[in-house]
């Protein structure tokens, strides 16, 4: 299935005022694993950290994370790999490689520290949140976890506070597909309408497996302001941006949101990536639109974004995977129509228990070099990103069976 969001050409000017921003650099230099025998069954997930700064006021039993300023999620090492210890470099330089834990949190009312790790939808620490002192020169601290071992970890943060006159009009273009999904043939994809109207429903959104940004995302329209946001404070040149660790962190949160519904965990196959990747570059350079590969070997979910800067590939990883998953919101799990998979093809793909490699593809292209009914007005600065990604066994089958078997309720 294939997901196009509605057209927001648009250009925005913003006016940001003279401020006083703090920031708190925090830096990893390692950390300790779990015990061999608390990891059995979970050897191939990963450590994730996320650091947040708060008022004064929170002790680690009543942090209220919606009052503090929270940085991404930090990736850590694969759980089998990180026994007896795996070590960090603390300098931001070595972050691009991947092999470094060191996140930045600008927050004006911050006063202390907090950080929570977890396991896919797991939460180890217990309290959820622990507190850390700030301090300059290195520091050892234990989190206490739900498991019989502990997570030593030696961090090391840095305090600044930047006085800048940044009275600035900044203009921002941002384009998204104005394209109903159609197949391979021409023929229009019905839900197109059900998507650009969803916002318009005050729907609860369905529990996420982790505590990330996104899961405050209820429809297409909030996905698109997320995104728009965080591509002016990321700022990242599309021609040189991170697909692999986009591509990783794809696979992860599809991982992540899986075990929520008790599905297997994907694994990375190289064909389907070969195959993600080849139709990934006919629709960035012939196709410029969201259309189906044909004949359908595989199970498929399609995104497309335009802008002339990007996020982060954690962001944008997190983003794409919550439009998929926005399908789920009122699904019915004890029935199943014929050619339901129109209104909630993505989620239920998603979520396919059958479904076991996963293949991610990934084009970007200046706007300026393609010429297609699908893109039209694009600034010439404008990039376009076109993400495939493919699924063996493919989901999605026609019958009511196969539905009730491979699209479970989510776990409490």
């Amino acid at each position: 299935m294939s997901l196009s969001l509605p057209l927001a050409l648009f250009s925005l000017i913003l006016i940001l005022p003279t401020t006083d921003t703090k920031s708190i650099t925090v830096s990893v230099r390692q950390y300790t694993g779990l015990k061999r025998s608390d990891i059995h069954g979970l050897e191939n997930q990963y450590y994730y950290f996320q650091f947040c700064s708060c008022p004064k006021t929170f002790t680690e039993r009543n942090v209220q994370v919606n009052k503090c300023v929270c940085a991404d999620a930090q990736k850590g090492k694969k759980l089998d790999d990180s026994i007896p210890q795996a070590r960090f470099f603390s300098s931001s330089l070595n972050c691009g490689t991947g092999s470094c834990i060191n996140t930045k949190i600008e927050n004006e009312q911050g006063e202390k520290l907090f950080v929570k790790v977890f396991i896919g939808s797991t939460i180890l620490t217990s309290p959820e949140y622990q507190m850390l002192p700030v301090r300059t020169t290195k520091s050892d601290v234990i989190l206490r976890t739900k498991k019989s071992s502990k997570i030593r970890i030696t961090y090391s943060t840095d305090v600044k506070e930047d006085n800048e006159k940044a009275s600035r009009t900044e203009i921002e273009k941002v384009q998204w597909s104005n394209s109903i999904l159609r197949d391979v043939n021409g023929g229009a994809l019905d839900f197109f309408s059900r998507l650009t109207n969803q916002k318009k429903k005050d729907h609860k959104v369905p529990s996420l497996p982790s505590n990330t940004d996104v899961k405050h995302l209820s429809n297409i329209g909030a996905i698109k302001n997320y995104l728009f946001s965080k591509s002016k404070v990321d700022k990242i040149d599309p021609a040189r941006y991170d697909i692999p660790s986009l591509k990783e962190w794809l696979v992860s949160y599809h991982n992540v949101y899986r075990s929520k519904h008790n599905a297997p965990a994907l694994i990375v196959d190289p064909v389907l990536e070969s195959r993600g990747k080849r139709w990934a570059d006919e629709l960035a350079y012939h196709r410029g639109c969201l259309v189906h590969e044909q004949p359908r070997t595989y199970g498929e979910n399609l995104f497309f974004f335009g802008a002339r800067h990007l996020p982060s590939p954690q962001t944008l990883a997190a983003a794409i995977i919550q439009s998929f998953y926005l399908e789920g919101i009122g699904y019915n799990y004890s029935s199943w129509k014929p050619m339901s998979f129109f209104k909630t093809g993505h989620f239920t793909q998603l979520i396919w228990k059958d479904s076991r490699k996963i293949g991610v593809g990934v084009s970007i292209v200046k706007s300026s070099s393609i010429r297609s009914p699908c893109v039209s007005g694009g600034s010439p600065n404008m990039y376009l990103i076109f993400v495939v990604v493919k699924y063996d066994p493919a989901g999605n089958m026609e019958s009511h069976k196969a539905y009730l078997n491979n699209v479970e309720r989510p776990v409490a």
